[in-house]
């Protein structure tokens, strides 16, 4: 989910400036705070689930997540967007940070590598297909359903 959602969004940006009323230099940055708040959070993220727990801490990343996208597909101006972007990608920092400890600990050592591979080949195929899903997603629903498809996802994680 969390690196579908950096892929997704660069296939709305011309609906979302015109949307959302704003120029292109403007809404570039919702994509840019999205990375620039995962890329910050990362680190300290993978500390406190090493010492609240990896459970808890990707429980609610998932909760977060979710909160963040309805939060974004709500949104009616850049600064609401822009807001709900940060809550969503603090919960997908909380999602990246967990994903690969989890698994470490999870399998064994004979097939923790298989594991691992196997994470790294769904987060490929999510930034990888995310500006297809993207455009056929704004094309059929409105640039609030890039925000609104995960929801579901969230819910059942």
């Amino acid at each position: 989910m969390a690196t579908l959602d950096s892929s997704i969004v660069n296939i709305a940006l011309p609906t979302l400036t015109k949307a959302l009323t704003a120029e292109l230099y403007q809404i570039k940055w919702v994509i840019v705070i999205y990375l620039l708040v995962i890329t910050c959070l990362l680190l300290p993220l993978g500390r406190v689930s090493d010492q609240y727990g990896r459970k808890k801490t990707l429980l609610l990343g998932f909760s977060v997540f979710t909160l963040g996208s309805m939060l974004c597909g709500f949104s009616f101006n850049l600064l609401t967007l822009l807001g709900s972007r940060m809550v969503q990608a603090i919960g997908a920092a909380m999602l990246m940070a967990n994903g690969p400890a989890v698994i470490t600990h999870s399998f064994p050592s004979g097939e923790r590598g298989k594991a691992l591979g196997t994470l790294a080949m769904v987060v490929s195929a999510g930034l990888i297909s995310g500006p297809s899903i993207g455009g056929l997603l704004i094309t059929t629903f409105g640039w609030p359903s890039i925000f609104f498809v995960n929801v579901p996802f969230g819910v059942l994680g």
